[in-house]
């Protein structure tokens, strides 16, 4: 268990038994991250853009209560769909698999779409959670606009806003929003906000069916100069599963525990 340092005693529950319930309470988190890169200027008017997707893989529990499978994986893991560049084919191709490694993605140009799903795997066996995401960097990317023309270069869409609810710094939910910060999954394997994999295979993979989000487009940019390029910028995902007491705390009181996490670097 990782010792947390600098922070407040929290304050003594009234009921000894709600204080036993909330010590015990178990966490895990996984992430991603994707990062893209340089924006290249052909003939002034066509821009190619080299993107690349790091996947770092930062699972961890506090507590007990969530199974592992084969892989190493506890509790949750994040991924993405595969890609492999054909050099023959001059094309990004879909492989028909999953991938925690990232992607790199080559020859693409404005008017381009890259699949960026990334999903949550639950692990059968494991106890009954709220899952909580964290986005980070959404903002930055979609502030980068093309020399000279001030063009917006990226787009994040697709967000799966009825499944993945945005909430605000307290945990309430906010529907319909997008962009960077928190959500709540209350998709089709979610009651009430708990998803319940206790039953299932230990070790079995169980995949939450709505992405968080699905795409980043490449804008038709405007007569980029020959050349030209665009700093990168990462966009991040973390995951953080808490377990659902017997009474059910609620995604409120739930989150005040994954916040911390997700908050972490």
């Amino acid at each position: 268990m990782r010792k947390k340092t600098g922070k407040k005693k929290p304050k003594r529950q009234k009921r000894v038994k709600e204080n036993k319930v909330m010590t015990k309470k178990k966490l895990m988190m996984a992430g991603l991250s994707a990062g893209l890169v340089a924006v290249v200027g052909v003939g002034g008017t066509l821009a190619y853009l080299s993107a690349q997707s790091d996947v770092v893989n930062n699972a961890f529990t506090v507590g007990q209560g969530y199974t592992p499978d084969k892989d190493g994986h506890t509790g949750l893991f994040l991924d993405e769909t595969d890609y492999d560049y054909n050099p023959d084919t001059k094309k990004n191709e879909d492989t028909g698999k999953r991938t925690e490694e990232g992607n790199t993605y080559e020859n693409l140009y404005p008017g381009n779409s890259l699949t960026k799903d990334p999903k949550v795997t639950m692990i059968g066996g494991s106890v009954e959670s709220y899952v909580f995401v964290k986005v980070d960097g959404v903002t930055e990317l979609e502030a980068i606009t093309a020399p000279e023309t001030n063009d917006k270069v990226f787009d994040i869409a697709d967000w799966s806003t009825s499944s993945w609810v945005k909430l605000d710094e307290k945990g309430v939910m906010t529907p319909g929003k997008e962009g960077d910060g928190y959500y709540v999954y209350m998709g089709q394997m979610a009651t009430d906000g708990v998803v319940d994999v206790s039953l299932k295979t230990e070790g079995e993979h169980i995949q939450l069916p709505e992405q968080v989000f699905n795409t980043i487009k490449v804008n038709n940019v405007n007569a980029l100069p020959e050349n030209t390029a665009v700093k990168t910028q990462k966009v991040s995902v973390k995951a953080c599963a808490v377990q659902a007491t017997e009474h059910r705390q609620g995604i409120e009181a739930a989150f005040a525990q994954a916040k911390g996490e997700l908050d972490q670097q």
